[in-house]
C-alpha cells in the first residue's frame, strides 16, 4: 500500500467495529478477535503470536543469514530482525550500527519504520475481513458514505484497491499545501481529513497553477513497465495508465 492509499485505508480501520489487538511488545500475544456467542470462529482468524524463544541453534541460522546481508551490502551500517514462528519461536536481534560510524545497534532502539505501517494497517483490515465485518470488495461509498458524499470519484474504489496500491489516489505528501505547513511548523500535526483532503485535490490544485502534469506507476514490475511503454510509443496521447489504475481527482 502506497502513502496515496495509507490514510484512506487506515480510516477505515478505524471506522470499523473493533478487533484484533496488534501486540506493541514483541514477546505479548495480541488480543485475537472473538467470535459472537453461539458462532464458530472464522477458520482464517491469524493465531496469538508465540512468546516460546527460537532455539539457540535456529537463532545462529539467522544469525549466519544476517551477516550474509552485509556482505552483499557491505554500505548497510544496521539491521533489525524479528521472527516470530509458530513452531520454531521468537527472535529478536540488531545488527551493525545504528547510525553510520556510530552507536552499535540494539533492539530496544527506536526509528521511523515509514511504510512498514503499511503492513500493520492492512493486517488490521484482513483481521476485519476475516472477522466478517468487512469485504475486500466493500466501496469506500459503503463504508465511509460521508467521505464519498465529499469525494464522489472515489466511492466506487473498494478495499482490495486501496490495500493493492490500485486506488490511483495520489500521494498527499507531493502536495504542495503540506509543504506550506511544515514550513510554518515543522511539528505541525495533520489530521485525517487534512491528508485525505490533500491527496484528493491534489490534480485540481496542479490543473489551477498551469502545471505539466506526468503520470509513472513506479508499482509495476520493471519487466511490465518496459511492456507498458513499448505500448506507448507509437501512441504518445494514449494514457500511461489503464483506466482502472488511474484516479483524475
Amino acid at each position: 500500500m502506497s502513502i496515496r492509499s495509507g490514510a484512506l485505508v487506515a480510516l477505515l480501520a478505524i471506522a470499523l467495529p473493533s478487533g484484533a489487538a496488534l501486540a506493541a511488545d514483541p514477546s505479548a500475544a495480541p488480543v485475537s478477535s472473538a467470535a459472537p456467542a453461539g458462532s464458530a470462529a472464522p477458520a482464517n482468524v491469524c493465531p496469538p503470536l508465540t512468546t516460546k524463544p527460537m532455539s539457540a541453534e535456529d537463532a545462529a541460522a539467522v544469525d549466519n543469514q544476517a551477516q550474509s546481508v552485509f556482505t552483499m551490502v557491505p554500505d548497510l551500517p544496521g539491521m533489525w530482525i524479528g521472527i516470530w514462528d509458530p513452531a520454531k519461536g521468537f527472535y529478536t536481534q540488531a545488527y551493525g550500527s545504528a547510525v553510520t560510524d556510530g552507536a552499535k545497534a540494539a533492539v530496544d532502539q527506536h526509528g521511523r519504520i515509514g511504510s512498514i505501517t503499511k503492513t500493520f494497517t492492512i493486517t488490521a483490515v484482513l483481521q476485519q475481513v476475516a472477522a466478517g465485518t468487512l469485504k475486500l470488495e466493500s466501496t469506500i461509498g459503503e463504508v465511509l458514505p460521508d467521505l464519498a458524499t465529499k469525494y464522489p470519484a472515489i466511492k466506487d474504489i473498494t478495499v482490495e484497491q486501496l490495500a493493492g496500491m490500485t486506488s490511483g489516489i495520489q500521494d498527499y505528501a507531493n502536495t504542495g499545501a503540506m509543504s506550506k505547513e511544515l514550513k510554518v511548523d515543522v511539528h505541525h500535526q495533520f489530521s485525517a481529513d487534512d491528508l485525505i483532503d490533500s491527496a484528493l485535490t491534489l490534480e485540481e490544485m496542479l490543473c489551477d497553477e498551469g502545471a505539466l502534469i506526468f503520470k509513472f506507476w513506479f508499482h509495476l514490475s520493471k519487466k511490465r513497465m518496459r511492456s507498458r511503454l513499448k505500448e506507448l510509443q507509437h501512441d504518445p496521447q494514449r494514457p500511461l495508465l489503464r483506466p482502472d489504475e488511474l484516479f483524475l481527482g
